[in-house]
């Protein structure tokens, strides 16, 4: 009989050790899970903010290419307008009169827009 309690008694030993094991693991893997979630949460934000700054950074370089894109119009403008319509050949001459008309109701619309707008 001695034998057959001994074997009774650790398998009631091992049948709780192996509830409390489990119930340990069960923990370990709830406390896991929730650090796992509030890194998930961590990153989104870390994400969206990321995002807002490259963002902002593509609307700067987007204001940036068409204040480029005005200053390399108005330098263009500027060589048309410079052009002396006498030295040049019949045909020239009416193009670059034409553009420099263009030019100036381009100009004076923009000056007239600025008063309007003040």
């Amino acid at each position: 009989m001695g034998r057959e309690s001994n074997k009774a008694a650790k398998s009631a030993s091992s049948s709780q050790s192996g509830s409390q094991s489990t119930a340990e693991f069960t923990s370990l893997l709830l406390q896991m899970h929730v650090e796992k979630m509030s890194l998930f949460k961590a990153a989104e934000g870390e994400v969206a903010t990321k995002i807002r700054k490259l963002v902002a950074i593509e609307e700067k370089k987007v204001t940036l290419k068409e204040l480029r894109e005005d200053r390399e119009k108005t330098k263009e403008d500027e060589r048309i307008m410079g052009i002396d319509l006498s030295s040049c050949n019949p045909p020239q001459c009416a193009m670059y009169e034409s553009i420099q008309k263009e030019i100036l109701a381009h100009w004076a619309s923009r000056t007239e827009n600025r008063r309007t707008s003040q």
